[in-house]
């Protein structure tokens, strides 16, 4: 018999704008709900560029 193991993910954000517009961006990119899982499995590398 399996035992089903819930994995959890922690996820801290830090930046030192000020920027409240830049700041909600970055927030439309971060899994805040529960039913979002994030990036797919299937990405393996990400790079966040600096405009």
């Amino acid at each position: 018999m399996k035992k089903n193991k819930k994995i959890l993910y922690s996820c801290e954000f830090w930046s030192a704008s000020t920027d409240l517009k830049n700041l909600k961006y970055w927030s439309l990119l971060l899994p805040l709900t529960e039913s979002c899982t994030g990036l797919s499995t299937k990405t393996k590398r990400f790079t966040l560029l600096r405009s």
